[in-house]
């Protein structure tokens, strides 16, 4: 009785030590800095690998073919190439603000091609504002979160990648912060800053689509918060923000432009975008000029003791809902074909509602149809 009460329990021990070997194992490898870059397991620490190259020690630990994830611990990694990942893994460090790889080499940081990939908890640094921090290349539905980038030209570069979220992304320091571009889209940014670079926020390039931006910190980017480029026929479409902040500061801004819709040729400006619920900032007197078409601004914010000017250059634009505080001033030009209705708007666009003068038309039109089909209507009824 007691040999099958132990032949039992053995099977059943050994797969609670395996279950619990497993769970405790959330990486396949650690690497670490002791005077020198070092590989080591997760499980008992056990070093695998020595190196005076972070380069080299990362690049042995990707290579491994069982490794599918790893941790970096606290501290500062300096590269002097950048560091490529051509397949899926997860990488994780202990904190945005603990865990730095600094590319000191004027080059490219972190890369990743072709696989869905996850990136958390690391600030990438670069120098003098070259290259690129963090590209993701035809990484379809892949994750970064808390990550911190600064110092290149380009701080997250997102190309050929759609269906993927980024949480508290922070890009800062940089000539562009984030930029998206053509083809796909449909990411998700949710939270997060993209301020203080010396180009754009944000920049939107191509025909990149449906990207949404839910509460990120936009402000004081020098020469706008957001840019549209549209070129060689490439037009960006359907990009939302919601609940976003927007800043244009005194000092830090080269001009007063919120957003930028640009072109380099004929192509189309960038159209069907969204702004809702946001708030736009005014620390000096700032513009929004709406080049595209079906655009929609709908019940945000303008605050600040200054004038915000908002020009509508397209078509079928739409802004609805807007609110000033008392001390907010607007200059409006809302041009034709557009649709403006209920915004606390003053100076030129007086009143809460007003419609360009086409929509007028179209709706005296309508009236006088009505009224002749009513006295239609009259006239039949009397001849019966």
């Amino acid at each position: 009785m007691q040999k099958m009460i132990f032949l039992f329990i053995l099977p059943l021990f050994l797969g609670l030590i395996a279950f619990a070997y497993g769970q405790s194992q959330p990486y396949d490898f650690v690497i670490s800095i002791d005077g020198n870059y070092i590989i080591s397991t997760f499980w008992n620490g056990t070093v695998l690998y020595n190196s005076t190259s972070a380069y080299i020690t990362f690049n042995q630990t990707i290579s491994d073919p069982n490794c599918n994830s790893f941790f970096i611990n606290p501290g500062t990694y300096t590269f002097n190439q950048s560091l490529s990942i051509n397949k899926t893994v997860d990488v994780f460090g202990a904190s945005m603000y603990t865990t730095i790889l600094y590319f000191n080499n004027h080059t490219d940081g972190l890369k990743f091609y072709n696989h869905s990939m996850s990136l958390s908890n690391v600030k990438l640094k670069g120098i003098d504002t070259n290259g690129t921090g963090l590209l993701l290349s035809n990484c379809w539905h892949s994750t970064v979160s808390h990550v911190w980038i600064e110092a290149f030209e380009i701080g997250c570069d997102i190309y050929k990648t759609t269906f993927s979220y980024f949480y508290d992304l922070n890009v800062r320091n940089n000539q562009i912060g984030l930029r998206i571009r053509e083809p796909y889209g449909g990411n998700a940014f949710y939270g997060g800053t993209a301020t203080s670079n010396y180009k754009y926020g944000i920049s939107i390039e191509g025909s990149t689509c449906m990207n949404q931006f839910y509460g990120m910190e936009i402000e004081i980017n020098k020469q706008a918060e957001v840019r549209f480029f549209s070129y060689n026929g490439k037009i960006p479409y359907a990009n939302k923000f919601y609940g976003c902040y927007f800043e244009r500061s005194q000092g830090h801004g080269d001009s007063a432009t919120f957003i930028l819709w640009y072109r380099n040729d004929s192509t189309s400006y960038s159209y069907n975008n969204l702004f809702e619920s946001c708030k736009f900032a005014l620390q000096l007197d700032a513009q929004i000029i709406v080049k595209g078409d079906e655009n929609t601004f709908a019940y945000n914010v303008f605050d600040g003791a200054n004038t915000c000017t908002i020009t509508l250059e397209g078509t079928k634009n739409l802004l609805i809902g807007n609110r000033r505080t008392t001390n907010t001033n607007f200059v409006f030009n809302p041009g034709v074909g557009n649709v403006v209705i209920y915004n606390d708007f003053s100076s030129s666009a007086s009143g809460s509602s007003m419609l360009p003068t086409n929509s007028y038309q179209e709706l005296i039109m309508l009236m006088v149809s009505f009224a002749l089909f009513s006295v239609c209507v009259g006239l039949i009824r009397r001849r019966m």
